[in-house]
């Protein structure tokens, strides 16, 4: 089981409309809160599978690791969601595969320590190839400026109107 980083507030929305819809299959209203339609079946949600608690959670794919969001219980749409025998739902469960991480409701890619650095190393090569190039045409430029003046024997071209 990995940790949760932020993930995209998009798909975030997208999650929640599909589970608190008019409609839903997922959640039937009730008052002032959700219950559980079948909370041992998965929440099908672009292409991933998504449980109500780690107990309803079945994935034998060892390529694969559980990602768990709890369930803030003050959330206004989460924190009412009940399962049918009144206890409430404390967290989203799903999964993905091992060469990610687990963002938000979705699956990041994990650059990993190595990728990142790399990432960092080649943007400050690419900075000081930049400075030495805009040393190099200021340096270039002073040496033309100068041999301009330098030169005694020019002689402008006269205008004549």
């Amino acid at each position: 089981m990995r940790t949760i980083k932020t993930g995209s507030i998009e798909k975030t929305l997208r999650f929640r409309s599909t589970l608190f819809a008019t409609g839903s299959v997922y959640l039937w209203a009730r008052n002032d809160h959700f219950l559980i339609a079948e909370p041992d079946k998965p929440i099908l949600f672009e292409n991933s599978k998504y449980y109500w608690d780690s107990q309803y959670y079945y994935d034998d794919d060892i390529s694969r690791i559980q990602c768990v969001n709890a369930i803030d219980p003050l959330d206004p749409q989460f924190g009412k969601v009940h399962f049918p025998n009144g206890t409430k739902a404390r967290e989203i469960v799903w999964s993905c595969p091992k060469s990610a991480e687990c963002c938000g409701y979705e699956c990041c890619l994990d650059d990993g320590f190595f990728a990142s650095t790399l990432r960092i190393a080649l943007l400050v090569l690419a900075l000081a190839i930049a400075v030495f190039f805009i040393l190099e045409c200021g340096r270039w430029a002073l040496h033309c400026i100068s041999q301009f003046h330098n030169n005694k024997d020019f002689e402008p071209v006269p205008t004549r109107i």
